[in-house]
């Protein structure tokens, strides 16, 4: 394992859910208005707050309580849109100078960060869609924001439209709204050992499923069918591999 430098991890589930519950909590009491979009990710609405205190300053103030009240770290991003939030979340995690906190709301700033981060770092693009714009010389977020709206909007639809004219500080997507609902929704993971126990194995797939159907409820959806599937490393050999689904229909 230390020569690897592979990290285990526990899958105490019930604790990762007290966590995220008082990341939110955390949060929520330093907006009026918030929005829990993951078990790790939250909009809040800091609209005139910069008249009380530096919106830099404040996502500092975030930081430094959840380290001390949680013991938890996390990237700050603050801007006009929520797109462009989420790009300075991504920022602030991805360049150690930032310090974990990014507010952008000058444009020219904008157009500096957009131009060193590829269009699949959008939030709402994705890799299928990123992959189209790249046939069209569009990489960057920086090519994508210098784009023709109406030429997006015909290749690619109203959605992604909607996306360009947040990256230029108009929003589209209110505090609880977000791009286009997915199709399915996935939650898997590695463990980081063997599972030898069904009664851990029992845990992961209710803790997996919980998380599904919240993601299901934040997007207002529903669904027809649950599919639970489960297979062995695929570093397994011989007749220690093991596959296997199984798919419950709902009415």
């Amino acid at each position: 394992i230390q020569q690897h430098q592979i990290e285990v991890r526990s899958s105490n589930f019930t604790l990762y859910e007290d966590y995220s519950n008082r990341f939110h909590e955390t949060l929520e009491s330093f907006a009026p208005q918030s929005s829990r979009y993951s078990i790790d990710e939250n909009f809040m609405l800091l609209k005139n707050m910069n008249k009380i205190i530096d919106y830099e300053d404040y996502g500092r103030l975030i930081r430094s309580t959840l380290l001390h009240n949680l013991s938890l770290t996390c990237g700050v991003g603050c801007s006009s849109t929520k797109t462009l939030a989420k790009l300075c979340t991504y920022a602030s995690k991805r360049w150690a100078a930032t310090g974990g906190v990014v507010v952008l709301t000058d444009q020219a700033r904008i157009r500096k960060l957009l131009g060193l981060i590829s269009t699949r770092e959008i939030w709402g693009i994705g890799q299928k869609i990123s992959e189209r714009l790249s046939a069209f010389g569009i990489i960057t977020a920086g090519d994508f924001y210098n784009s023709d709206v109406r030429f997006l909007r015909k290749s690619f639809g109203v959605e992604i439209e909607r996306t360009w004219r947040e990256l230029h500080g108009e929003p589209c997507f209110r505090l609880h709204e977000s791009p286009p609902v997915r199709q399915q929704i996935i939650v898997s993971r590695s463990f980081g050992q063997r599972l030898n126990e069904i009664g851990k194995l029992h845990e992961a797939v209710s803790f997996f499923t919980a998380r599904a159907a919240e993601q299901l409820r934040k997007d207002g959806s529903w669904t027809r069918q649950i599919t639970v599937f489960i297979q062995s490393s695929n570093y397994a050999q011989g007749e220690n591999r093991y596959s296997n689904c199984g798919i419950e229909p709902l009415t």
